[in-house]
């Protein structure tokens, strides 16, 4: 007898048995590949507290998320705008800076130099000094302006003179100026006739020299004060004020270069 043809037909083929499920095991959920990068948060924050590093920032973070398809779109273009319009104040500053010529030295501070270090080897102090590149909003013309104490001898003036000549300044008397200081008109040149009234409460002095040259288009003035207050235009707290020569003179250099312009 054939016992494969006795076997029941369903027990030819038999179904595995299903896998039991285990209840502690933890399904993952499926990735969100739409989270808010950390850049794009930074990058807002970033443009109001430093509106250049935000606006960088900001666009770098708007970048990734376009490239990887990220959430947080809003938080980029935010940071971006609000970068690109705080950036505005700094750009206006640094038009400012260059127009007022930070970046330009003052030419008439430099052409003064070699007359400065014989002042200095003379025996001369600086006291301060005030000038303009003339590069500045309502200023064109580059000048310089500054005070030496030195010791009061009896060839000052002379030695003045030829320091001033090293650098082809051929110093005369000012009178024109001393016309102002006394309150007399103008002798000479386009204010012939009229009354100038000089900076500052200055009143002329005998005992002080009154110089000025010419070196091509540029003006050299000197005043060498003698036995008199000095008020000192420069410095900020103490603009103005009055210096005592006391034994020694006060030198009063201002020179004055072309206006740019011209």
């Amino acid at each position: 007898m054939d016992l494969q043809q006795n076997q029941d037909p369903q027990n030819q083929n038999p179904t595995p048995p299903e896998p039991q499920s285990n209840p502690n095991t933890t399904v993952p959920a499926p990735s969100n590949s739409k989270h808010t990068p950390r850049i794009a948060i930074i990058g807002l924050l970033l443009a109001v507290v430093i509106a250049p590093v935000g606006l960088i920032t900001s666009i770098l973070a708007w970048r990734k998320i376009k490239k990887y398809s990220l959430g947080g779109k809003w938080l980029a273009i935010t940071g971006t705008v609000l970068g690109a319009l705080l950036i505005l104040p700094f750009i206006l500053f640094a038009w400012l800076f260059i127009a007022l010529g930070a970046w330009h030295g003052n030419q008439a501070q430099k052409d003064f130099d070699p007359i400065a270090r014989q002042i200095v080897d003379m025996g001369g102090t600086k006291l301060c000094n005030n000038g303009d590149s003339g590069y500045g909003i309502d200023n064109t013309t580059p000048w310089y302006q500054v005070y030496y104490t030195v010791p009061n001898t009896s060839d000052l003036t002379s030695e003045v003179k030829n320091i001033a000549s090293q650098q082809e300044y051929q110093l005369s008397t000012d009178t024109n100026f001393i016309n102002q200081l006394k309150g007399l008109p103008e002798q000479r040149g386009e204010l012939e006739g009229v009354y100038v009234t000089p900076y500052g409460d200055e009143q002329f002095n005998p005992k002080s020299d009154y110089l000025i040259g010419q070196s091509g288009n540029k003006s050299l003035k000197v005043t060498i004060n003698r036995q008199t207050s000095v008020a000192l235009y420069c410095g900020v707290e103490d603009y103005g004020k009055k210096q005592p020569t006391g034994s020694n003179a006060i030198l009063d250099f201002s020179l004055t270069l072309p206006d740019r312009n011209l």
